[in-house]
């Protein structure tokens, strides 16, 4: 019987160890099937596609439109690693946040500012561009072309509207006050500036009748033109004063000359070319392409001329133009023929009387009212550059002579336009070009190669009225007003 006892508890203490063993093993399973969760990301199962890619949430903060681009293979594999080998819920949860100044080891595009909806902030003044640009592009705000640009305050707090660089490398600045059109010059890129001139005489000044400068041209020996519109119209005056004014400033004049009224009729669009001979034309608006032209420096216009009578422009919108450097006259403007706004180069052989037009844009916009957009055309040493709004987004091209353009035609820039705001297009000699706008309250701008790529990402800074104006200095840098 003690036998049989012995046995059975024998028995009882085998099993007791053998469920023992078994309980010991199924609490391990977990670690084992936690191991392939790192090998998981690397491995192109579905498993590893999912989790290779980035919760959506986190994916704004990397974004282009955030300012986090990677940069280059390196930067963007550094980006995908440093997701890969953590946790889902460590990407998500332990995440810095969007506006978190701190960024996360092995993310080089983390340090790039931070932006949003490719809107760049405001700068301090006179300090190099490149530091408040918009990283949407996916460029780095580091460049060669920082030093390149920057931006220079108009004289008292004044409104850009126009800037030329003359022969002997002085820079003329037009700009808009409070006390109307203002001019000021100056001989250090414009670091400082002469005392302003009012554009606008005495006489010329009545009680609730505003002046709006157009447009300056820098003629023969330095003469200044300048186009000047009023608001006539709304005072109800006599239609032949609704016109295009004009005056001019003599080198070493104190006061531009008298305010002169050129065409005695109703017109928009103004402005103004001037040759090396002396040559000025006035152009602008009414209903048709209309100039006025003067052969002695501004002194005297010839009558009011249709450049050619075929010609439909956009009554609302504007001209720009420019003498080649074979004497003929480049006017840009937009046509309105069967509500298809395309901007178009006319080419004016004064001499011969000879006029042809090219087409500019090749992306189409049919609207079936003005766009009261404005557009700039400016000289090469061989050809022009022009830049406009189509559907307000920024265009610029690069022209030969005749204007065609030249490869690889228009280029779609980052720049928005809004109702009557300036577009310019500097161009430095070695070929680059420099594309500015305004809109809101903002001066944006892109600089481009010879070929057209841009050169670093947009930048902006704040400025004051609806113009936009710059010059190229005499060591190939580009300066805007603000």
């Amino acid at each position: 019987m003690r036998r049989i006892q012995f046995f059975l508890t024998c028995w009882l203490l085998a099993i007791a160890v053998s469920c023992g063993r078994s309980d010991v093993a199924t609490h391990a399973t977990p670690k084992t099937e936690s191991q392939p969760a790192s090998d998981a990301t690397s491995a192109p199962a579905d498993g590893a596609v999912e989790n290779s890619a980035e919760p959506q949430g986190h994916a704004n903060r990397h974004s282009p439109a955030s300012g986090h681009a990677p940069q280059g293979a390196h930067a963007a594999q550094a980006h995908v690693d440093q997701h890969q080998h953590q946790p889902e819920h460590a990407t998500q949860d332990h995440a810095p946040p969007a506006h978190d100044d701190q960024p996360p080891p092995g993310n080089a595009s983390q340090h790039h500012p931070q932006k949003t909806d490719h809107e760049p902030s405001a700068q301090a003044p006179h300090a190099p561009h490149r530091s408040d640009h918009s990283p949407a592009s996916g460029h780095s705000p580091a460049t060669d072309e920082d030093d390149r640009i920057t931006t220079v305050p108009v004289p008292d707090g004044g409104q850009p509207v126009a800037a030329r660089t003359g022969a002997d490398g002085t820079v003329h600045l037009l700009f808009g006050s409070d006390d109307g059109p203002q001019y000021a010059k100056s001989t250090d890129n414009g670091q400082t500036f002469s005392a302003p001139i009012a554009v606008v005489d005495r006489a010329s000044r009545k009680p609730g009748l505003e002046f709006d400068a157009w447009d300056m041209a820098v003629g023969h020996v330095g003469v200044i033109h300048v186009a000047v519109g009023t608001n006539a119209w709304k005072l109800k005056l006599p239609q032949d004063e609704w016109g295009y004014y004009y005056a001019r400033l003599e080198p070493g004049a104190k006061a531009f000359s008298k305010l002169r009224n050129i065409n005695h009729t109703p017109s928009e669009g103004f402005s103004l070319a001037c040759d090396e001979k002396g040559k000025v034309t006035a152009c602008w608006l009414k209903d048709k392409l209309y100039a006025n032209v003067s052969r002695d420096n501004g002194k005297t216009f010839a009558d009011n001329v249709e450049i050619d009578p075929s010609f439909n422009p956009c009554n609302c919108c504007t001209t720009s133009s420019v003498y080649a450097a074979d004497g003929t006259l480049a006017v840009l403007y937009r046509e309105e023929t069967n509500n298809e706004r395309d901007l178009f180069l006319v080419s004016w052989d004064q001499e011969r009387n000879q006029v042809s037009r090219t087409r500019v844009s090749s992306t189409l916009w049919n609207i079936e009212a003005c766009p009261m957009s404005y557009y700039t055309i400016s000289r090469l040493q061989d050809g022009f550059a022009a830049v406009w709004p189509t559907k307000d987004e920024i265009y610029f091209a690069r022209l030969d002579g005749q204007g065609k353009p030249l490869p690889p035609a228009e280029i779609k820039t980052p720049g928005r336009s809004g109702m009557r705001t300036g577009i310019i297009a500097l161009n430095a000699p070695v070929g680059s070009t420099l594309v500015a706008w305004k809109k809101d309250g903002q001066l944006g701008w892109q600089l481009y190669d010879g070929v057209g790529r841009p050169s670093g990402p947009p930048g902006s800074a704040p400025s004051a009225g609806n113009g936009a104006a710059g010059i190229v200095d005499e060591g190939g840098g580009f300066v805007l007003f603000r």
